[in-house]
């Protein structure tokens, strides 16, 4: 699932989508729907100009999409929400080059 073209992004899309309808915010999941291939295509493009290896890069990802989910099955909104916010700004560090 994480090699070709897309680096996986497709499944990492589809896990932040999942969160979005588990939100039941209809406006918020349309909204994530509509953004669905530029997010794929930026995802893409950053691990190809990412630093680290997919297989180094993998397990972060996972990591950090586990804590999410915890949170969530536990539901703790506030953990969910740290969790969440801890990942997208690992995710912008990864991007820019930053290591974290």
């Amino acid at each position: 699932a994480f090699a070709g073209a897309n680096l996986g992004a497709d499944p990492d899309v589809g896990f932040h989508l999942a969160i979005a309808a588990a939100t039941q915010n209809h406006l918020f999941l349309r909204t994530m729907e509509m953004l669905r291939q530029p997010l794929r295509d930026g995802i893409a493009t950053a691990r190809r100009l990412a630093q680290r290896t997919a297989a180094e890069r993998l397990p972060i990802v996972m990591a950090e999409h586990a804590a999410i989910l915890a949170a969530i099955r536990a539901e703790d909104a506030e953990a969910a929400r740290r969790a969440m916010r801890d990942h997208i700004e690992r995710s912008r560090d990864r991007m820019l080059g930053f290591t974290r």
